[in-house]
């Protein structure tokens, strides 16, 4: 809101510049502006269009442009091809837009702009020149000028909304001067820049650097503050180091990333090494990138590290609370850390190939979905810490996991129908341990495998829907604690061990008051009292199915 009255305030202050020159003493000097000497202050609007030519323009100009001057309109001209507007030191508007001819554009002590800048669809367009340009306020705009290949602002120091885009022959963008974008900055799509000087800049709203095949580096060596930040498909760049970096927006946190950095091809390092407070974090399909320093990065969003082929570690050590973390696809990945991590929304380790352990040593709670999922090498995952966890839970499809542990786990779901829980196809993996866990609110528990031989919620006490399938005997199903629930399926084509079934239909003749209307499918033989026991849970109108 702020930005928007100061920029009503410059227009407002601007035009009462440019409209009250002072009026001519008698009829000859101008009274009322009647016979006064036009070039003396100049006019509100200079426009310039259709078959005009270059000198027909420059005498316009010389006799219309002056302190008074505003706006600029140069459109749909078909003899134009040069363009000079001296002594014009602050503009609130000015639109160039399809020019057949027109080659060159100068302002030469323009100094501030106020409104909208336009300077797009040019055929012949070939060099822009404001050297004396400091400030552009309002929305500027140079894009898809066909063979643009100056544009010189090399003063530039604050703009609002900026945008470069679509001009493919342009080759180097200098503003070593630039210090803030109040707004947005936004260089994009230009097919031959191979160098860009915005060396100076230290707040930015919103910066997106995106699509240029031939760009080299990129530098920002006092950037201190960013809200969002786009760095994206720049394939020969190979570092991006941001050294005094230290916050990106935590505030107001949307889908948006706050900082991406995706699909830069030769990209090998990225230093955000004293960034403290984030919102989004996301570095994607950087096919070479092999290093990223988040060293000092303590609260986010979300941190999403996926499908960088190369990477082979991540360690956060300082970050203590984040909504989200996802780490996948990543197939050279072997060792990932979160030491210090005590609060997340949710967690996603999934599709790295190589990665043989994960540890969230410290992780108390994680409020969102928790997945881990087709690590094809990873062979223990520990949580120690961990005691609540919502929404989706997933462990899938790890076909070397052995173990893995959520000793202190008490609580797992929310109140969303269908969400899922489920264990299954980790095919190493013989014991299911949740000591702990007392209450699961997800519709359905899915516990699939080749290896299960035992099985210890024995602190369980309510759920909905218990499956359990294994192809080996299951020697242990310990539920001693459970009280509420609509079905238990054990139904295993490995079948129960007797003693364990004894022990799950004694559990459930015991509980007070006397269950019913459940459903209890087991597999495997019974004892006698396993017999007198099915037989009291059918007189309470419960379902039970045996079959040896």
């Amino acid at each position: 809101m702020k930005h928007i009255f100061f920029k009503f305030f410059l227009i407002l202050i601007s035009t009462m510049i440019f409209s009250c020159g002072e009026d001519g003493n008698d009829g000859i000097d101008g009274v009322n502006g009647t016979d006064g000497e036009i070039n003396s202050t100049g006019l509100g609007r200079i426009v310039l269009s259709g078959d005009i030519t270059d000198e027909e323009a420059a005498m316009i100009i010389s006799e219309q442009g002056g302190t008074n001057t505003h706006t600029i309109i140069v459109d749909n001209t078909t003899n134009l091809t040069s363009l000079e507007f001296p002594q014009i030191s602050n503009l609130v508007k000015i639109d160039i837009t399809r020019n057949q001819r027109l080659r060159q554009v100068s302002f030469p002590d323009l100094q501030a702009t106020y409104d909208d800048v336009d300077i797009d669809f040019n055929d012949a367009l070939e060099s822009i020149s404001m050297p004396n340009l400091t400030n552009a306020f309002g929305s500027s705009r140079i894009t898809s000028n066909d063979i643009l290949n100056t544009i010189d602002c090399v003063n530039l120091e604050k703009v609002e909304d900026f945008t470069i885009s679509n001009n493919p022959l342009l080759e180097r963008l200098l503003f070593p001067n630039l210090v803030e974008a109040i707004d947005r900055l936004s260089i994009t799509s230009l097919d031959n820049l191979i160098e860009l000087n915005i060396n100076s800049l230290e707040v930015v709203k919103e910066i997106q650097i995106r699509s240029h095949p031939n760009l080299l580096a990129l530098n920002f060596p006092v950037l201190n503050e960013v809200d969002e930040m786009q760095i994206s498909s720049n394939p020969l760049m190979e570092s991006l180091d941001f050294p005094q970096l230290t916050n990106s927006s935590i505030e107001n946190f949307t889908d948006d990333a706050s900082i991406s950095i995706t699909n830069n091809t030769n990209l090998r390092s990225v230093n955000l090494g004293v960034l403290s407070k984030s919102g989004d974090v996301q570095l994607r399909n950087n096919e070479n990138l092999t290093s990223i320093n988040l060293a000092a990065l303590e609260n986010s969003y979300f941190v999403g590290i996926d499908n960088n082929a190369l990477l082979d570690n991540i360690t956060l050590p300082k970050l203590v609370d984040s909504r989200g973390i996802g780490v996948s696809g990543n197939p050279m990945l072997s060792a990932a850390s979160f030491p210090v991590l005590e609060k997340s929304r949710g967690i996603r380790v999934s599709d790295n190939q190589v990665l043989t352990s994960i540890q969230f040593e410290v992780l108390e709670e994680n409020e969102g979905s928790f997945t881990m999922s087709n690590n094809q090498a990873l062979r223990n995952a520990s949580f120690p810490n961990l005691r609540i966890t919502r929404s989706i839970f997933i462990i899938t499809d790890n076909i070397m996991l052995e173990s893995f542990s959520f000793p202190v786990l008490t609580f797992i779901g929310n109140e969303q129908d269908g969400t899922t829980f489920r264990i299954r196809d980790n095919n190493m993996v013989s014991s299911i341990s949740f000591p702990n866990l007392a209450t699961v609110t997800i519709d359905r528990m899915d516990i699939r495998g080749d290896a299960i031989a035992s099985v210890d919620f024995s602190k369980l006490t309510t759920f909905s829907v218990l499956d359990i399938q294994s192809t080996v005997l299951l020697n242990s199903v310990m539920l001693s604690s459970v009280q509420d629930f609509t079905e238990i399926d054990l139904f295993s084509s490995g079948r129960l061990s007797e003693s364990a079934i004894d022990g799950i239909l004694s559990r459930l003749v015991s509980i007070t008051p006397a269950i019913t209307r459940k459903e209890i499918s087991l597999r495997g033989s019974i004892s006698t009292q396993a017999q007198a026991n099915i037989q009291t849970l059918r007189d309470n109108n419960n379902t039970v199915n045996i079959s040896n």
